[in-house]
């Protein structure tokens, strides 16, 4: 069986398939699982609403900012 993924827009984008990989985003990194699938041009990956609330992410548009609040930090992390 095909799975598809939903994106923005309501278009459906076939799946390719799954992987795990380390993501390091400064001093935080952590272990991902991911579903493989063409993206626009320019983008590499899309951050799910699952890892957002896992990490509990603030977004500030205005600054560029994504704040995190991961489990094992003790202090926040902010990402540009």
């Amino acid at each position: 069986a095909h799975q598809s993924v939903r994106v923005a827009g309501g278009t459906s984008v076939a799946v390719q398939h799954g992987t795990t990989f380390k993501l390091r985003l400064g001093e935080y990194s952590t272990q991902l699982q991911a579903t493989v699938m063409p993206l626009v041009p320019g983008v590499d990956l899309i951050l799910g609403c699952s890892w957002l609330n896992a990490v509990r992410a603030k977004l500030n548009v205005h600054a560029g900012t994504c704040t995190i609040y991961p489990q094992h930090y003790a202090k926040p992390r902010v990402l540009k």
